[in-house]
């Protein structure tokens, strides 16, 4: 069902007396969550019967089910397979990167220019300064992103002053004083139906 402007809207009532199928999707995840990884589940439900992930991805990417589906939380903008949530406040990088990690996510870190190009789009102020994973430890040493891996110079390029921790403004990425406040972006792999 598509709302006046053209997006998609989830059904949420089900026949008289049932649940519907928005209802069986967040009971679906519920269950799933709880499974051990790499196990499939599949149960009954009154969606009409049959695997609920089947159902669950006609319900929630009816475009898409061929095609697998990919889900963000609420308030999160996936592209690809991540997904991608932007503060509205102001923090220091040690604090962005906590809230980051109680969001079951971690500080931004890209993978290429088309991907900052991605951000800089939904930005929409590319001027301001946000809060990314990369540690920069001495001017012209390069940086190190959270996971460990070093900063690909030939991919984004630092300025030999940088030092502290890692921005990205407009569509490039520099460091700052990490003692400083600023708005910080978090990601997160998409979750795949």
């Amino acid at each position: 069902m598509e709302d006046e402007d053209g997006y998609m809207v989830l059904d949420k009532r089900g026949a008289a007396g049932s649940p519907g199928p928005l209802q069986d999707a967040v009971s679906w995840l519920v269950l799933e969550r709880e499974r051990p990884q790499g196990t499939v589940g599949c149960k009954i439900t009154s969606l009409g019967g049959g695997c609920t992930s089947l159902e669950l991805r006609k319900n929630l990417c009816p475009l898409q089910v061929d095609k697998g589906c990919k889900l963000c939380p609420m308030g999160w903008t996936l592209r690809g397979t991540k997904c991608y949530w932007i503060s509205e406040g102001i923090e220091l990088w040690n604090k962005s990167e906590r809230d980051c990690g109680n969001r079951g996510a971690e500080l931004l870190m890209p993978g290429d220019q088309d991907e900052l190009d991605f951000l800089n789009e939904i930005l929409h102020k590319p001027t301001r300064y946000f809060w990314i994973g990369l540690s920069v430890p001495s001017a012209g040493q390069g940086g190190t992103w959270l996971n460990g891996s070093r900063l690909d110079q030939s991919r984004f390029q630092l300025s030999p002053r940088a030092e502290g921790c890692g921005v990205l403004r407009a569509n490039s990425i520099d460091a700052g004083n990490c003692s400083l406040g600023f708005q910080w972006i978090c990601q997160k792999n998409a979750t795949k139906l």
